[in-house]
């Protein structure tokens, strides 16, 4: 699953800040409560919106 780009998680959460309501975002957006959660929340612990590093090792095609 790909990470949202920054620019969405910016809009995002600036819906947030202006106070609207979660279920316009959601619809407005098309992310789920969660991800409005995650998003105000990074943003108020490390003021960064950058998607995190998938954690693990890369997938290797063509090896079997």
């Amino acid at each position: 699953m790909k990470a949202s780009s920054t620019d969405l998680r910016e809009r995002v959460v600036r819906a947030v800040e202006e106070g609207r309501p979660r279920e316009e975002i959601v619809h407005l957006f098309g992310v789920s409560c969660a991800t409005i959660k995650r998003y105000a929340k990074q943003q108020r612990e490390t003021e960064e919106l950058t998607p995190k590093a998938i954690p693990g090792r890369p997938a290797t095609k063509g090896d079997a």
